[in-house]
């Protein structure tokens, strides 16, 4: 069975990944995608299963949102109210004190986007939608079908590189080249 675009491998490159539930998609409780990074909260419940309806809550399907950089490991993002002092115009931040920000729009599908600002003032912009078809969960005779989300990185900034653009050849994000 094939996973990705790239069959059984992943690609190690910079992405904002979580699960979800499927149609619904990457959606706050409250909200559609078009909200998905200013109204950062946890996905709505879903109901499956017709007549005998099981409902599947956002502790059960969903494990949160990560930041991925090669490099520095995988990181939680956490909405500033948990973690204060993320600073003026970032509302998200890491433990690892990564500042995360919104975008308005994605290059390849509706709703929000972010742009990440690590420690040392590398700034990543993530507006490239990908997902992938997980294993789901049953309750009872519900089924709730899952698929993993992926917030690609396509352009990267930093103070020794003035931007890298991300290349590609098929749609998927594959590589930063620097441009100084």
């Amino acid at each position: 069975m094939t996973r990705s675009a790239l069959g059984k491998r992943d690609l190690n490159t910079p992405r904002i990944q979580g699960s979800v539930a499927v149609p619904e998609g990457w959606v706050p409780q409250r909200g559609s995608p078009a909200n998905r990074c200013s109204a950062f909260i946890a996905p709505p419940c879903v109901a499956r299963g017709g007549f005998s309806s099981q409902d599947f809550t956002p502790d059960e399907y969903w494990q949160g949102m990560s930041l991925v950089v090669p490099g520095q490991g995988s990181q939680e993002i956490l909405s500033q109210s948990v973690l204060p002092g993320a600073g003026q115009g970032w509302t998200l931040a890491t433990r690892n004190l990564w500042k995360l920000g919104c975008l308005a729009s994605l290059q390849n599908a509706p709703g929000q986007g972010f742009v990440a600002l690590s420690p040392d003032a590398v700034a990543y912009r993530f507006d490239w939608m990908a997902s992938r078809v997980i294993p789901g969960l049953r309750k009872g005779n519900a089924a709730l079908d899952l698929r993993d989300m992926f917030l690609m990185s396509t352009r990267v900034s930093s103070p020794g590189c003035l931007s890298t653009r991300l290349t590609n050849n098929s749609g998927f994000p594959l590589r930063h080249f620097c441009s100084a």
